[in-house]
Order: structure tokens, then sequence, then C-alpha cells
């Protein structure tokens, strides 16, 4: 998530008497506008605007333009005063060449005032505060003396003059009493610390709880804290300024918690969610120019009202100030009164699936599922062209070159997957995740049957509530809550800088939700939770091995990060900070290798259900504004008692509907569905698949849903049934 701009000190600069300087403040607009055309190269890009704010937007471009013509007048009249001096000048110059004149010596400095002025008053005009003109009919041997200052001082004195003390002394005079300054101080702090730490951080905690491995409660003081921090330090800063000073310092305080909340709440490009996929910052050229004009224009604004006096500018600042401040209590509570939300935040102790006995295998029947994230079909192709026996350890295995998921995002697919249940952003999350739960009629057939249910998962892809999944997995517990705080607050500090920065400086926070990860531990000695970390799991099996737990039938669901990015593992499964998403697929399969030779060592390989399986293909990328080529996820399925023998391909048309009836089939227990060794080749049946696009910078978020015929690598098989809106209110 290279646009900082080095102002540098011009104090050591005289000016020469008579000559009005461009203000420098224009050279750091242009400059920063110029780093910025330069950083985005695209075409310009329409940015998508919500109709709700509209009127908002209106409001602010109406402020923007009113502010950029009162400076615009202000920069054209210096430009006037200039060319009225230049054009002065250059006369005084024509005359004393046509006549012959020469310029006459300069009065000394020790020349009277009122001498000076008693002799050039009837020949000069003054233009502001300190330019002479040359007045027409002045006699040539005048033009020298019109250029001598008013109090008698000559123009080499007047370059080496000090500034007069009074004009500092100014900047800080300062008639309001220390309670006033104190008052006004408080309110501006207030509103800065609130926008970015207190309403910042918590709002984001509150409507990203599905999210994130902690709860509101386990930082909510370390938050205060900070707040109080910095709303004192800012209000005592601001309290021992004086005069303009204190004026020009509180009035950036409040224009930038101002320019931050409008940023928040209503210029951010939608961009989805942060899993870890590449942003198309090139694609928001225009919008991020438009962004970057509008924080301009709203962080001078304050300090252009108090031009107009403090009778104007001190009301401004407590009305705005008041305004951000209950604006945002009133939000948080509303934020945090919602009933899904408060019941993701009950109970004293943290609800969580577990590292537990992940490298425990049975003595008798083990099934394992390895969910790869993102392992599109093209990505084994691309594999095997390279290396044609890389994937010649699975033995026994039969690659379906036709398989259909049911989603292609992460969430809903996973849970789905498990469960068996449909979504369709039709309903609230909170509400979906239990309701699949209470009829994850598969899973329970397992646990009823004896086996040890294992699901090795992010939490927030599995259930939003405890309650969903208690007594059903063996890997879920619950301990006391226990926050990593450098590594929380850290987190917290790079999520709120990414949502309040202009869309300029945003790539520089950007980041994925594995920034959280090891945020939450237990507090006793307990098994951590399960996270997406690849290289971790492969160290895992590599020096630990697998140990057989007992004759208990096991079943195993460990998601990868896989294919998906941030891509951070090489192939032999070691961390690294350049990757790609090939080479961490191949890293991925390094560690699946591992676990499989240790199986084979303790003679349990032949007899146990393995499927490696995508719980969706490649993501699509922003541009693309529907899908347009086939969506095929990668199945590769080796039953118990399979025969080792190298991997075959089948092109069976399944779907991820045909996991369960195999699973439970391998298992001895009945279900209604095909295992994928049925499925005929030929089949009547349509296989449905949604895609799902997100809310972008160009367009509101909407699904389509496809019916897939028999050969799902033929675009000709995948027909559109119907495109329909998404709801995102509904993702709490």
């Amino acid at each position: 998530m290279p646009y900082l701009v080095d102002h540098h000190s011009d104090s050591h600069i005289t000016r020469r008497p008579g000559r009005a300087r461009p203000s420098k403040r224009w050279l750091v607009v242009m400059g920063v506008a110029a780093s910025q055309a330069a950083w985005w190269p695209a075409p310009a890009q329409a940015a998508y605007i919500d109709p709700a704010t509209t009127s908002y937007i209106i409001q602010i471009v109406s402020g923007l333009a009113i502010t950029l013509s009162v400076a615009i007048g202000v920069f054209f009249r210096k430009i006037h005063l200039f060319a009225v001096t230049a054009v002065a000048r250059a006369r005084a110059t024509w005359i004393r060449t046509r006549d012959g004149v020469r310029h006459p010596a300069v009065p000394s400095a020790t020349s009277t005032s009122a001498d000076t002025a008693a002799h050039h008053a009837p020949m000069t005009a003054r233009v502001g505060a300190s330019d002479r003109v040359l007045v027409r009919g002045q006699r040539p041997d005048a033009t020298a003396s019109a250029t001598a200052h008013i109090d008698g001082t000559s123009p080499a004195a007047a370059t080496t003059q000090s500034p007069s003390p009074s004009r500092w002394r100014t900047l800080v005079h300062d008639e309001r009493s220390w309670q006033r300054r104190l008052g006004l101080a408080g309110l501006a702090g207030g509103a800065y610390a609130t926008v970015y730490i207190l309403f910042g951080a918590l709002d984001l905690v509150g409507t990203n709880a599905s999210e994130l491995p902690f709860r509101a409660t386990d930082v909510i003081g370390l938050v205060l804290g900070i707040f109080f921090v910095v709303w004192g330090g800012a209000t005592l800063l601001l309290f021992l300024l004086r005069g303009k000073v204190f004026d020009v310092m509180a009035s950036l305080a409040v224009s930038v918690a101002v320019a931050g909340w409008l940023q928040a709440n209503f210029l951010n490009p939608n961009i989805g969610q942060l899993m870890g996929d590449q942003i198309l910052w090139e694609s928001m050229t225009a919008q991020g120019l438009v962004n970057l004009l509008v924080w301009i224009g709203v962080v001078a604004v304050i300090p252009l009202v108090r031009l107009l006096g403090q009778k104007v500018w001190t009301p401004t600042v407590v009305v705005l100030s008041a305004v951000l401040l209950t604006g945002s209590i009133v939000s948080l509570a509303t934020t945090y009164s919602d009933p899904a939300l408060s019941s993701s935040q009950a109970g004293a102790e943290a609800g969580y699936l577990s590292y537990k006995d992940i490298l425990s295998v049975s003595s008798t029947r083990n099934e394992i599922v390895f969910l790869v994230d993102e392992l599109d079909s093209k990505h084994i192709d691309t594999i095997r062209d390279q290396d044609p026996h890389f994937f010649d350890p699975l033995t026994g295995f039969t690659q379906y070159t036709q398989n259909i998921t049911r989603y292609n995002k992460t969430f809903p697919s996973v849970v789905s997957t498990l469960t068996e249940s449909s979504y369709s952003y039709d309903e609230p999350k909170s509400q979906y995740f239990s309701q699949a739960w209470r009829d994850a009629t598969s899973v329970r057939s397992l646990k009823d049957a004896g086996w040890s249910v294992n699901i090795y998962s992010d939490q927030t892809e599995i259930f939003w509530s405890d309650s969903d999944i208690a007594g059903l997995l063996d890997n879920y517990e619950t301990a006391p809550r226990q926050v990593n705080t450098s590594i929380a607050l850290n987190g917290l500090g790079r999520l709120t800088a990414f949502t309040y920065a202009p869309t300029a400086i945003k790539p520089i926070f950007w980041m994925d939700s594995t920034i959280f990860n090891g945020s939450f531990t237990p507090k006793y000695d307990q098994d951590p939770p399960y996270e997406f970390d690849d290289p971790r799991l492969g160290r895992l099996v590599d020096t630990e091995r697998l140990t057989v737990s007992g004759d208990q039938p096991r079943f195993s669901f460990i998601h990868f990060q896989g294919s998906h990015g941030p891509w951070t593992m090489d192939a032999q499964a070691q961390p690294t900070a350049v990757s790609d998403r090939v080479t961490q697929t191949m890293g991925v399969f390094h560690i699946i290798f591992d676990y499989i030779d240790q199986l084979k060592a303790l003679g349990l390989y032949d007899q146990s259900t393995i499927v490696i399986m995508a719980d969706h293909g490649t993501h699509l990328g922003q541009e693309q504004p529907r899908l347009t080529l086939p969506n095929l996820a990668t199945l590769i399925v080796k039953e118990g008692g399979a025969p080792s023998t190298p991997m075959t391909t089948s092109e069976a048309p399944v779907t991820v509907a045909n996991l369960w009836p195999t699973l439970l089939s391998q298992a001895g227990l009945d279900h209604p569905g095909l295992p994928y060794a049925e499925v005929p080749m030929v089949s009547t049946a349509p296989r449905m698949f949604t895609w799902f696009r997100t809310p972008t910078q160009d367009s509101p978020g909407y699904a389509q849903e496809y019916a897939v015929g028999d050969d799902a690598r033929d675009w000709g098989s995948w027909q559109l049934l119907r495109q329909y809106s998404m709801q995102d209110d509904v993702n709490k």
C-alpha cells in the first residue's frame, strides 16, 4: 500500500524590495500532482459511485470548488502584481535607453525617510505593501529613487535587514484566555484521535468480527489507552501554541480528521476483501487523482476559513469537531448493538480450531482431504509440462479433469463443501453458518459412526458462533482468550491506515488476513489455533512426523493456503519473500508428498482414502465483468485399497457434490449420491456453478449462475441461467 513531499526551508532566502514572490504552496501542489500522474501510467477508468452517497459527493465537490476558486483568485492576484511590476520596470529601462540618462545614485541609507518621501512623493505610486511602479510622466532621473523604501532604507539595507520583531509577536499574540485555547485544543485533538484511533480501530473490529482471530473485548482496552494518549498529546501540543500558529495547527488537525472520515465513508474504492490477491491499483488512475484533489481541498478549507477571522473560524472548528466526536460514538454504539455481532463476541472463553493431533493417524482407517486453496486444474497442467514426473508419488490416484465446484470463492465454498448447504447472499452470514451446520448430516454420520472428525482451517471460513460446531469436531477447543498485543495492534494499525488513507498511498498499507496470524494464543498450555501458514505445517510434518494414535477411524480435513496469494513459499515449502503461484503450488505438493511418504512408511497408505482438491479455480481479475472461460478446480482422488499404480485420469463430469458420497461409501456408510468412481461418462443432469463478483471501483457486486454440461472444458457447455445482485449487508 513515494507520495511524500519534502518541504525544504527557505528561511535563508532574502527578498528583493518591490518584488512579489509567488507562493511556494502551489509548487508543492503541482509537484504532488505530477508525481501522482507518473505513478499511475494506466489510462483513466470511470469509478463506480454508490447512488446513496451521491448527495454527499456533490457537497464535497461544491466545497472543493469554492476553496479552489478562492485559492486561484489569490494566486492570480499575485500574478497580476508581478506583471504590473515587470511592465513598469521594462518601461523605465526603455525611457533610460531612449533619453540616454544614466541612473542616478541611490540615496544613502542615512537619508531621512521624510526627505526621501518629500523628494519622490509627486513621482511615485504604491502597489501593495512594498511594490512601486513608475508613474506616466516621471522624470528619468527619478527612477532609482522610486525603488527606495518609504522608511528611507536602501535596497541593499532592505535585503539584509531582519524581519521586524513585531511580526513574530503578531504570529503568537493571542488575546484568548488559556481556558478557551485549552477547550479548542481538546476539541481539535479529540476529533483527530477519534477518527484515526477510537472509531477507526474499533469500527473495523466490529465490522470484520467474522474475519479476525480475536474479539473486540480483547483489544478495546488497548485501543482506548492509545486513544487517550493521542488525544492528550495532541491537546497538549496545540495548547502550547498561541495565536495564528495555534489556529493553523488546530485547523490542520480538524481538516485531516474530516478528510479521513470522508475517505473511509464515501471516497474509498470498492476493492473487495483483502484476501491476498493483487489489487489493480493502476486501474484507479482517475479515481486516485480526483481523490487526491479532494484531500487537498478538504485539508485547505478550514485554514482558508481562518482568513475570514476568528469569529467565523472558531464555530467552524467547534461544530466540525463535535460532529466527528458524537457521530463516531453513535456509530460505534450502533455497530456493537447488532445481535449477530453480540452472539459472536459472547462467552468468557474463545472457541477455535486448533492444531491438535494434526499429525495423528489411525491404525485402521483414515480419510484425509487436502484442500489446496485456488488450485485450478491449469496449474497442474503447467507443473506437469515443466516436470512430467512431478506427480509420480501419487500412486493409486485418479485425476478428474472436468471437476466443478459450487462456487468461485473460499467463502462460501469451503463451508458448503463440508455441510452440503447452498448460499446465495440472501441471508445473513451468521444465520447461514448456523443453519448449514445444523443440516450437516454427512459430518454427523461420521461422528455418530465413531470416527474422529478434525477440520484444520481458519475458523472464519468454517463457523460463526462457537455453538455451531461445539461437540462435533475433535480439534475444536476452548480457552481463555490471550492476545499478542503487538501483532494485533500492528494488524489493526495497518488496516486502519489502509482504510483511511488517500487512494494514492493505500498500496503502502496493503495486506491480507495472514497479518493477524499469531495474534490469538491460548492462555494455558494448549494447542494453538490453526492458521494459514503452509511453511509452518511443512516443518511440522518434516520434523515431528506422523504418529499412530490408536484404532479409532480418523477423518482429517487440512486446508492449505495453497495456490492463493500472497505467494510467500518456494517449491521446497520454505518461506521466501518472492515467489509465484506455480512455485508455491509445488511447495504445497512437497508437503503432501512428505505426508504420503510417511503414511507409506507406517504401512497405512494403501488402505487410506485421500482426496486432493480445490475449493475453487483461479479468481478472475477485477477487470473481468463476467466469467468468460471454464473455471475448473483440481480434483485428485485415491480410494482405500486402490492398487499402487501410476496416476490415471478420468473425464467423468464430476462435481463437489460427489465428495461426501465417496467419503461415506469408503467408510461403509450410506449416502444417496454417487461416489466419484461411479459417475457415468455421460450425464443428463447439469452441474451448477455460481461465480460471485464482489463490488469493485467500477461495478456493484453480483452473481452469475451457470449450468455446466458434460464437457466442462468447452465454454459452449457453460450456460448462463441468471444474474442477480449480491446483498453486501448480509455479510455479518
